[in-house]
């Protein structure tokens, strides 16, 4: 197997051989393939390879890993296909090839050699790693840059193809008569059916004028046979995210286990929010980023907060109550959350373009999982604390967690 390595702006794409079992892609000099984008990494990302098997591992990279435009976790293995190619930042495309010859054409391209140890290649040398805006990365689309990569592969096989035979003198006069015998039968058609619909109207007219048919309605009185006017639907505050975007329990409690704070935005939400310290902590995949929140401490206070309807006597509720119940209480701790969770000086420029997802969890004999999850867009979460106040949650012990339906207009929960 082999893989091609295109670079967004380069004529041809480089093809490199899979002949070890680690491959190490980068801008430093040290990498066995060194890949010149001032987007890309040092220590970018590895290729494993086991027998017929091939995964990749982003290495913590400043711009990132994306197949499928979603981000890979820094140092966690993702199967490599040749359906799938990887993306390294914007403009940098990884595709997996078969050894039998190069999609572009029946003649497999030349290998590039890799560089035997100790062996120095041209890279970026000292410069340091361009970072690119979220605003950029959330832009930046593989199937761009895949595009690309047809337009090189049809250009390549144009200069292989045999150029177009030129037409004769009586083709060109034959093709040229059946264009005006066209011209002319569309002509006439339109010209009947012109004449079909003048006479039409002008029938219908003179029953108009007759009182055979009248279309008018007195003012105030409603005509059956036309559709009640419909009401415009309620637009909501802020922009809220789509239900298809937002990421399932069961894969939101695998983040326990990812690596947490690392990218630069990372590490300033787990050192400014609250609640997210010790195997809590933040993981930023594509534009979004999923807060890990302890909610011990916001749950505690929620259930001292939501009134608990009456029990069978040793404890225990019904189903019917107990859902809705733990539901009001999880909603008010997310609450006190988006109140308490942010400083005043928190940067929310650093975030326009990206989506904020609070996995809240608890606990059950030690062991957390995940309670409620509440997605919105930062902007939106950044209105939702101009408005949300401590008087609002106290309402929720006088009316229930109806006093917070507002929230519904800034944030989803599920």
């Amino acid at each position: 197997m082999r893989i091609e390595i295109l670079i967004d702006g380069s004529v041809e794409p480089q093809i490199y051989p899979l002949n070890k079992p680690k491959l190490v892609l980068g801008s430093g000099e040290t990498c066995d393939v060194i890949v010149s984008s001032p987007n890309v990494s040092r220590k970018h990302l590895i290729i494993v390879t086991e027998g017929d098997t091939f995964h990749v591992i982003d290495q913590g990279s400043t711009n990132g890993s994306f197949i499928n435009e979603e981000r890979l976790v820094p140092g966690r293995r993702t199967e490599f296909t040749s359906f799938f190619p990887v993306r390294l930042g914007t403009d940098v495309l990884i595709s997996l090839l078969s050894d039998e010859g190069d999609v572009a054409g029946d003649d497999p391209e030349p290998l590039m050699p890799l560089p035997q140890a100790g062996e120095k290649s041209s890279s970026r040398g000292e410069e340091s790693t361009k970072m690119i805006s979220l605003s950029d990365l959330k832009k930046a689309k593989t199937t761009d840059l895949q595009a690309k990569r047809q337009t090189v592969i049809k250009n390549r096989e144009a200069k292989k193809a045999p150029p177009p035979k030129k037409k004769t003198k009586r083709q060109a006069e034959s093709q040229k008569f059946k264009f005006l015998l066209w011209v002319m039968v569309i002509g006439v058609a339109g010209i009947g059916y012109y004449n079909y619909n003048s006479k039409d109207r002008t029938d219908q007219a003179v029953v108009r004028k007759m009182g055979e048919i009248d279309t008018k309605v007195a003012p105030g009185v409603a005509d059956a046979s036309r559709p009640e006017e419909t009401k415009e639907a309620v637009e909501p505050l802020t922009e809220l995210i789509p239900d298809e975007q937002l990421i399932p329990k069961d894969r939101a409690s695998a983040f326990l286990t990812d690596a947490k704070c690392i990218t630069d935005l990372e590490k300033y939400l787990c050192d400014t929010l609250t609640g997210n310290e010790g195997q809590f902590g933040v993981v930023q995949v594509g534009t979004t980023f999923h807060i890990l929140l302890n909610g011990l401490k916001y749950i505690e206070e929620a259930r001292t907060i939501v009134v608990h309807p009456p029990h069978d006597g040793n404890g225990n509720y019904s189903p019917e109550v107990l859902e809705p119940l733990l539901r009001s209480v999880m909603n008010t701790a997310l609450a006190l959350f988006f109140l308490r969770g942010f400083p005043p000086n928190f940067e929310w420029e650093k975030f326009q373009e990206a989506k904020f997802s609070v996995i809240l969890l608890d606990s059950n004999q030690g062991q957390p999982f995940v309670a409620r999850i509440a997605a919105g867009y930062p902007p939106s979460i950044q209105k939702l604390r101009g408005v949300l106040q401590e008087e609002s949650i106290k309402n929720v012990k006088n009316i229930g967690d109806i006093a917070l339906n507002f929230t519904k207009d800034y944030y989803k929960t599920y």
